[in-house]
């Protein structure tokens, strides 16, 4: 199975998942917090709502916990390093793709192929 390269991005300098749809979320709660996002430009985002998600593998259901709604984003982020802690999987990149493996046997879960500079 592949991530939806059109819908999720991984992303090595996102400290949380974040979707531009509430939708994406499976559960959501208004997100009571002031705090904002900050994106690479410096600019300050409003966070509405914070959730959970799974994405299914062939193997097994992997989590994202605490993805932030934020409705003004561009494009619906991975964390990669709150992926890999949350679901003990490693991420390997090449000039065309990334895989996501399970840590403890190697085995193939995910793939994601590069489009227009992102995974």
């Amino acid at each position: 199975p592949c991530l939806d390269n059109s819908s999720w991005f991984m992303d090595s300098g996102a400290t949380n998942h974040v979707t531009v749809e509430q939708h994406n979320l499976a559960s959501s709660s208004g997100y009571k917090s002031k705090e904002k996002l900050i994106v690479s430009n410096s600019s300050s985002l409003l966070i509405k709502h914070i959730g959970f998600a799974n994405i299914v593998s062939k193997s097994r259901s992997l989590k994202l916990s605490n993805i932030l709604h934020v409705p003004k984003i561009t494009k619906n982020l991975i964390s990669i390093s709150q992926f890999i802690s949350d679901n003990n999987v490693l991420v390997e990149f090449s000039s065309t793709c990334c895989v996501i493996k399970d840590k403890a046997t190697k085995t193939i879960l995910l793939q994601g192929i590069l489009k227009d500079g992102l995974y």
